[in-house]
């Protein structure tokens, strides 16, 4: 597969799975769904701390949530006030873990994906 093709089958899971998350589940889960070590642990770094900084920033939009084949997913709050559409991706595979922030023809994506099932 290639990389437009796996641009497509991906926008095409995240049409099947995203769903709407509050604030609170995102909040309360943050660690384990983007395998973040605990606040403060000697493992703890800037680069963790920024993802939950991420959640707070948009804690009064909305969050949706999804996965996009195999182990990976994403994190998409769309566009709140003066916030613009922003993003995580994240893989969980057992024998890899990584996480990001979503480029904008994936926040794009996602837009359209959001709008076309009433989410957004």
């Amino acid at each position: 597969m290639d990389a437009e093709e796996l641009f497509v089958y991906r926008k095409h899971k995240a049409a099947e799975t995203i769903q709407a998350w509050p604030y609170e589940k995102v909040s309360k889960n943050l660690s384990d769904i983007i395998d973040l070590p605990t606040p403060g642990a000697a493992e703890w770094t800037p680069w963790d701390q920024s993802f939950y900084d991420f959640v707070d920033l948009h804690k009064e939009g909305k969050f949706l949530v999804g996965n996009v084949g195999e182990d990976s997913w994403f994190l998409f709050a769309p566009a709140s006030g003066e916030l613009p559409d922003a993003g995580l991706w994240f893989i969980l595979a057992p024998q890899m873990k990584a996480k990001g922030v979503l480029g904008n023809r994936a926040l794009v994506a996602l837009r359209e994906v959001a709008t076309d099932r009433g989410l957004i």
